[in-house]
């Protein structure tokens, strides 16, 4: 698990989890609830927790990996293609770091930037790199990625059916090109 942010309510998670017959490493970390609350209900835990955050959970049994943000957008989550390989960050400058990435002009963004004086999610200014969609009235948003799947990671703009049907379950998901496992 990556994690950055701050869980406001973890102690009192903490203590329920632990009713619940949960055993902690640490006496404080907030990130270790995180990890307990997704044992403990699965892809409900967004439900549970309140605060400012952008998480990446690996779920080996399920073979997938979680991209959440906050409600509210606070912390957000950026990620990207390169070469069959899945690179994400909180930071945009984090993926633009990367040798392989190409960093090129998404001109959509920018004409949206230049008419509404906003880029709407999950667009950037670069093209190929995405922000984990902000959607409303979501719980939490989250983007789901699929080991070994055998689909294409594409644009999110092109998979508009895909999207469309994750969006009424509060998230969006793509399917995870079998290379990145």
């Amino acid at each position: 698990m990556v994690f950055n942010g701050e869980i406001y309510n973890f102690e009192e998670l903490r203590k329920q989890l632990e009713e619940q017959g949960h055993a902690f490493c640490t006496d404080h970390s907030d990130t270790e609830v995180i990890v307990h609350l997704y044992e403990e209900y699965g892809d409900d835990f967004v439900h549970k927790i309140n605060g400012m955050f952008a998480i990446a959970l690996w779920d080996s049994r399920g073979e997938r990996l979680l991209l959440i943000r906050d409600r509210s957008g606070v912390k957000p989550l950026f990620y990207t293609s390169v070469q069959g390989h899945l690179m994400f960050g909180s930071e945009i400058k984090a993926i633009l770091a990367h040798p392989d990435y190409r960093r090129e002009i998404n001109f959509e963004a920018i004409y949206h930037y230049l008419t509404l004086k906003n880029v709407p999610s999950p667009l950037t200014a670069f093209r190929d790199l995405y922000s984990v969609l902000l959607v409303r009235p979501s719980p939490s948003p989250k983007t789901k990625f699929r080991k070994g799947s055998g689909g294409r990671f594409g644009s999110p703009m092109g998979t508009r059916r895909i999207r469309l049907k994750c969006e009424r379950e509060y998230w969006i998901c793509w399917r995870m090109p079998s290379e990145f496992g």
